[in-house]
């Protein structure tokens, strides 16, 4: 911890040479020591600092939590306007050396344990897997990717820099390598399909980027269906990316399906998605998730219908007053976006609801809730197994509180599990009952997936 918790070298004395930490997230100078203090990081609004260290991630095990979809993500863009990188910026190498790097953590954390084998962390690749390391107690890692130019997937001025010979050879290296899970676009339009766009000032950073990789900024159109994408600064509202999916974006579904591999919807434009979801409801394919937040609402029940699951962001038990949501058409806090998906679950599948802190990409966490004044979590609080009982975490001499600190790190997912069931009242056994069921609702979608024909 004394070497994996310091701030990154490029924020300088006090903070104020962080640059995307000022444009993306909270502006203004910051306290650059890690451990032991953790003065200003980790914090549920920064984007730019650790949130995922391991010790944090075993807290969250040790409460109940069985199953993690670790995506792979990397930004060509991003990561060449980086001054001080040390790793290639093509995303599929990226991809690789972020696998052998995964191996090794699993490695290290079976060594800490006494050999290998004995960690609490294991990385699955078929649905059997996941059964066998949960019931066994210990935490599944299924493995996907989130990238921007999958298989080189690059447009450039409306060219395709990659063809379907790539994209297979692309797909088959993920299998491989155990990967199952394929988003196919993520911040910026590629030969595959437009994306669904950021809002906010994140939105205007990342439609540069779009500018960058691509030769030219989002392009919109007055949205043709009920349907809509995020709206973006500077942009009229309620407007749609002109780009759906490609020939090659839809050669890709059918390969994908045809690997028995799961697609997830999230970060495609209307048009894109759409398309995704009709190609797979006319199949029958179950293998199809919203992980985070990222696709139209109306989109659910569809993916519920076609036996797939969805995630929701980790966002808020309560908003703020005047907060708006996130992602465009969904509420600011997870209660109501819960009701929201609950309401359109389909009785023929078993029903959990999963949920996306999203700690690795460009994603604020839950902040306090304004109420936690007079209706705080109180510590130490009993987890929903009824038995396990979680104090304050403590790293170095930091103690993190949900009530004041809120998602500030990955272990305090417990914490923020026990605001939402405080903050529900009468409904809060039923959303915990259905957040600890999302790991059987997606094993089974797993199942369904491989058993295909």
């Amino acid at each position: 911890m004394t070497v994996a918790l310091r701030d990154c070298p490029d924020h300088g004395p006090g903070g104020v040479l962080a640059v995307s930490e000022h444009v993306l997230s909270r502006p203004g100078p910051h306290d650059v020591v890690g451990w032991p203090t953790f003065r200003d990081w980790p914090r549920w609004d920064s984007l730019t600092h650790e949130q995922t260290y391991y010790r944090w991630i075993e807290r969250a095990w040790r409460s109940g939590l069985r199953m993690i979809q670790n995506y792979y993500v990397q930004n060509r863009v991003l990561c060449e306007n980086y001054p001080l990188r040390d790793q290639p910026c093509d995303e599929m190498a990226s991809i690789r050396i972020q696998h052998r790097m995964l191996l090794g953590l699993q490695d290290y954390i079976d060594a800490q344990a006494g050999g290998r084998g004995r960690g609490f962390l294991r990385i699955v690749s078929t649905a059997a897997d996941a059964r066998r390391v949960i019931a066994a107690g210990k935490l599944a890692v299924t493995l996907g990717i989130e990238v921007s130019e999958p298989f080189g997937c690059r447009s450039i001025a409306g060219r395709p820099q990659c063809d379907r010979a790539a994209i297979d050879r692309g797909l088959d290296e993920l299998r491989g390598m155990g990967i199952r899970q394929v988003i196919l676009t993520h911040k910026f339009d590629n030969a595959l399909g437009g994306t669904r766009f950021d809002q906010g000032a994140t939105g205007v950073a990342v439609n540069a980027g779009q500018e960058l990789a691509t030769g030219h900024p989002w392009t919109v159109e007055r949205c043709r269906t009920h349907q809509h994408d995020n709206p973006v600064v500077g942009y009229p509202s309620d407007v749609c990316n002109v780009h759906g999916l490609t020939m090659l974006g839809e050669y890709t579904v059918r390969a994908i399906v045809a690997r028995r591999m799961v697609i997830d919807v999230d970060h495609l434009s209307v048009k894109s998605a759409t398309r995704v979801l009709d190609i797979v409801g006319s199949r029958h394919y179950p293998g199809v998730v919203s992980s985070h937040t990222w696709t139209d609402k109306t989109n659910y029940r569809r993916i519920l219908t076609d036996g797939g699951i969805v995630g929701l962001f980790a966002t808020p038990a309560q908003a703020d007053p005047g907060e708006v949501g996130r992602h465009g058409d969904m509420p600011p806090d997870f209660i109501s976006a819960w009701r929201t998906l609950r309401a359109q679950r389909d009785p023929r599948f078993f029903f959990g609801v999963g949920f996306g802190p999203n700690m690795g990409g460009l994603g604020k966490q839950a902040h306090p809730r304004p109420s936690a004044k007079y209706n705080p979590v109180r510590y130490p609080f009993t987890a929903a197994d009824g038995t396990t009982r979680i104090h304050r975490q403590v790293s170095g001499v930091r103690v993190f509180d949900v009530n004041r600190d809120g998602t500030a790190h990955y272990g305090l997912l417990p914490d923020w599990i026990e605001s939402l069931r405080v903050q529900a009242g009468p409904d809060g056994r039923m959303l915990v009952a259905d957040l600890f069921r999302a790991a059987e609702a997606y094993v089974r979608m797993w199942e369904r997936v491989e058993s295909y024909r």
